[in-house]
């Protein structure tokens, strides 16, 4: 099923928030072009910023829209810059920004080069048996019969490719000794070609390696999901194929405008650092001897392979210029393990990879700085410091368990659990933690800023008496968040499971949904909430909005929510209610009907009204009144029947950001469970 006809809207209007010309301006042939170019033909079919042509051998050639694009031709990209090309009337692609490729065609045979960044493809219909299509990189070749994919050059040694539709064959090559290796990659997954060795050979490694794993449709970037936004067609397939096109066309332009300033942020180091300045360079050579690609600007380092057992003074010794692959040899394994007692420092544009069987452990007093990309295949702890910069990646395939200092102004990626027990914990700047297990970060003033933060399980903060832990907008908790022991202010953010509070909880922004839990907010011990501001939603199913345990509830404005069948509570439990104008009330002792949704200027309020209130609204909707109402009795809001309209029906398409049924405008005017029956 495509997308409907709001969210095509809603994706013209995020592609022109963000000046991308490919969802004004179609990168495949218009209509026009398509007369009068050949089938065949390569064509340039949208260009947006800054984007060079040259010709064989490197001579400059003028770049406009619908040029022919012959062989040997090469095509460069600039910052927040993009090519669209027309390979024929099935296949169309997409040069993302800093990026550089070469065509080749002979007759039916066409290879695009790409020796930096990445590049999109669109393949409509299978080629047919003559013809063939492929994408090469320094490390791997991509053979293409029919698919949706983008391929990108991760840096010297590493390829990948994701295929959204579809399958492909991959070929990792390595450059150097020429020795290759293959696999097949299917839709949502990711091949990934990696020259392990770069020439250097070591026990059990292999020159280079293919594998193949799953990716998920945050990953995927930000050029590729505006043009999913920007071509309900392309949509379409994508959504047959498994995908979930809404959460593209919701995410697209903010993605791009993230991977725009995270490059941005990588030109200026590399300009402070006496690189290039405007654009990555990378030592990317072609094992073939009719390309001229490659900038052979900058010499890429080598890579030792060390088998354990190493010590770090070794490695850090390495690292200064090699990168450095650290693995049990087969059949021999080292017992402990890799025990980082030194500094060890991961310079930018370096690479320290820790193979299967080799845990990590950061002594007390040692630094482990990464300032290029780290990854282990184990788990990572210990009680030293851990630094992450840049926009390079620290992936760690266990658990991260520190009991010293974590600062992540970079990227941050945990195949497991994420557990911070005393030192201190700050993700701040650029930075970027996304853990797919439980995230428990028992800290004094943990500092939960940064870019993005996403737990995959749940997240829990035992915080300590203090400075408020903040909550904003950079969090999303798929499981529950669990907050115990301090001042906890949530400012914004999406908490799909609930929260359980055993302190003081301060909510203005955000929205915190039930998920399958039984209420959106539970009290476990007295707590203290105060809901100011954000939403609190009740999803079918749930007793109710908050279940209060004894604790004190204040609630102010446009906060609870329930959905239908709207006999859920707002309010359940045990405790002290208090709401604007009625003063404090338990809890416990409100009657079935007792509650009321009143709408007023600033949203939905909660109110409550006694029995003789109730006797004179009623006396007064019939045209009489209740001479025994007194004037003080009267309710200091708006009474339901002047408050609210008549109820209408949950429409069909309204949806939350978060991809969330949105409650109706108007609750019915039914009566609410009260605390005895709402469970």
């Amino acid at each position: 099923m495509g997308m409907t006809e709001n969210m095509r809207k809603k994706a013209a209007r995020l592609a022109a928030a963000v000046g991308v010309l490919f969802a004004a301006v179609p990168w495949l042939l218009s209509p026009a072009a398509q007369e009068t170019a050949q089938a065949s033909s390569i064509r340039l079919t949208a260009l947006e910023g800054k984007v060079s042509v040259a010709a064989q051998g490197g001579k400059a050639v003028a770049a406009f829209e619908n040029m022919r694009v012959l062989n040997g031709y090469s095509v460069e990209t600039g910052q927040e810059s993009y090519a669209g090309f027309s390979l024929d009337d099935e296949k169309a692609a997409k040069l993302d920004a800093l990026s550089s490729a070469e065509v080749r065609k002979k007759g039916k045979k066409l290879e695009l080069l790409l020796s930096e960044g990445s590049v999109f493809c669109d393949i409509k219909e299978p080629l047919e048996q003559d013809e063939t299509m492929n994408i090469r990189t320094s490390t791997m070749i991509t053979g293409i019969r029919g698919t949706v994919l983008y391929a990108k050059v991760v840096d010297q040694n590493t390829s990948a490719v994701f295929v959204l539709e579809g399958n492909v064959a991959l070929q990792g090559i390595d450059p150097v000794t020429g020795q290759m290796t293959s696999v097949s990659v299917g839709t949502g997954q990711k091949g990934v070609a990696a020259a392990g060795t770069g020439g250097v050979s070591g026990p059990g490694v292999p020159a280079v390696r293919a594998y193949v794993e799953p990716f998920s449709k945050e990953e995927i970037d930000g050029y590729v999901l505006m043009q999913v936004a920007a071509d309900p067609e392309l949509a379409g397939r994508l959504e047959a194929a498994g995908w979930d096109t809404r959460w593209m066309a919701d995410n697209a332009a903010g993605r791009l405008e993230e991977d725009q300033r995270r490059a941005a942020q990588e030109l200026e180091r590399l300009e402070q650092l006496g690189g290039a300045g405007e654009k990555t360079v990378s030592d990317q050579v072609y094992g073939d001897e009719d390309s001229d690609s490659g900038s052979g600007e900058r010499e890429a380092r080598r890579t030792v392979t060390m088998a354990m057992p190493v010590t770090a003074q070794e490695i850090a010794a390495q690292l200064e210029g090699a990168d450095v692959t650290v693995i049990q040899e087969t059949g021999e394994a080292w017992p402990g393990n890799l025990t980082l007692d030194c500094d060890i420092s991961v310079p930018p544009g370096g690479k320290l990879e820790i193979g299967a069987g080799v845990p990590v452990y950061v002594e007390s007093g040692s630094t482990l700085r990464v300032d290029g990309t780290m990854r282990t295949a184990e788990s990572l702890s210990g009680s030293g410091t851990v630094i992450n910069t840049g926009a390079h990646t620290l992936d760690i395939g266990g658990d991260f368990s520190m009991s010293g200092i974590l600062e992540n102004t970079g990227k941050l990626q945990v195949a497991g659990n994420l557990i911070a027990e005393e030192g201190s914990f700050r993700n701040a700047g650029a930075g970027t933690i996304s853990v797919r297990g439980d995230m428990i970060l028992a800290q004094a003033e943990p500092d939960l800023g940064g870019d993005a933060i996403k737990v995959e399980g749940n997240l829990t903060l035992w915080v300590w008496q203090g400075e408020p832990c903040v909550l904003g907008n950079n969090l999303e908790v798929l499981g529950a968040l669990e907050l115990q022991g301090g001042i906890f202010k949530i400012k914004g953010g999406v908490y799909r499971g609930g929260a359980v509070v055993d302190g003081v909880l301060e909510m203005s922004g955000g929205s915190l949904l039930s998920g399958r839990a039984d209420c959106a907010i539970e009290d476990v011990s007295m707590a203290e909430i105060r809901l100011l501001g954000g939403r609190v939603l009740a999803q079918s199913g749930a007793q109710a909005a908050v279940m209060m345990g004894g604790g004190e509830l204040s609630v102010q404005a446009n906060v609870l929510r329930v959905e239908e069948p709207w006999t859920t509570a707002f309010v359940a439990g045990s405790g002290t209610l208090k709401l604007p104008g009625s003063g404090s009330l338990q809890i416990e002792d409100l009657e079935d009907g007792d509650l009321e949704a009143v709408e007023g200027a600033d949203g939905w309020e909660l109110s409550v009204f006694s029995p003789a209130v109730r006797r004179a609204e009623a006396g007064r909707r019939s045209g009489g009144d209740d001479p025994e109402v007194r004037e003080s009795e009267r309710p200091s809001v708006s009474s339901p029947s002047e408050a609210k309209p008549e109820p209408e029906p949950p429409s069909e398409d309204s949806e939350t950001q978060d991809g969330q049924e949105t409650p109706p405008t108007h609750i019915p005017d039914i009566p609410l469970a009260s605390p005895s029956n709402a469970g």
